[in-house]
């Protein structure tokens, strides 16, 4: 194999970078949740057409995508090292004690508060987005359960649970429980489709 003055400075480039991010691989793997940051990983690999193991896919996410490094540390926590090395994106917030599922994905998450009880596995959430509790009580959050896309500029607050496969479209208020498999609109927020079916249906 041909070695070129290209391929060995692209190797020393991101030998330096791995011992740069030495302090988050430790994090990462002393946390207890590494198969839970792999799925994190995956999810935002494939969203973004990345064609990265895990290790690299680590590495390239908290470079180049700040919410990504906000989830990573509010799942394996956020030492003055870490933070410093790699600062979080001052416009999102992800309050510490949401309990979240694997796979989250978070599409430009600007302007985004996640202050929610729970979410579940496989979710969406976008930009513009406030997941928050009621009389400033944490006690009233939402609970989002498994794979709920929920698109810009959408507000759920209170303790109102939203149900597994629902999709919250953009600009939705959402004060009242969502069931199952339901496509929800507006201020306040309707049901659009139920199941599949179409329906205009009060919450």
């Amino acid at each position: 194999m041909k070695i070129t003055i290209r391929k060995i400075a692209f190797h020393i480039k991101y030998l330096f970078i791995y011992i740069f991010y030495l302090p988050h691989f430790k994090q990462y793997h002393k946390t207890g949740k590494k198969e839970i940051i792999n799925s994190d990983i995956h999810v935002w690999l494939k969203a973004y057409k990345l064609p990265f193991n895990e290790r690299f896919g680590f590495i390239f996410l908290m470079r180049n995508f700040k919410p990504f490094r906000n989830l990573f540390y509010q799942r394996a926590g956020r030492g003055r090292l870490l933070v410093f090395l790699c600062p979080p994106d001052d416009k999102l917030i992800i309050d510490h004690t949401t309990k979240i599922g694997s796979g989250l994905l978070l599409y430009h998450p600007y302007s985004t508060i996640i202050n929610a009880k729970e979410i579940g596995d496989n979710c969406i959430i976008r930009h513009l987005t406030t997941l928050g509790n009621i009389d400033n009580d944490n006690t009233k959050r939402p609970i989002i359960k498994n794979n709920v896309d929920i698109g810009c500029n959408v507000i759920i607050l209170g303790a109102v649970e939203i149900g597994n496969n629902c999709k919250i479209g953009a600009g939705s208020v959402v004060t009242k429980n969502v069931p199952d498999n339901c496509v929800v609109v507006g201020n306040p927020a309707y049901i659009i489709k139920n199941d599949g079916v179409k329906v205009r249906q009060e919450l």
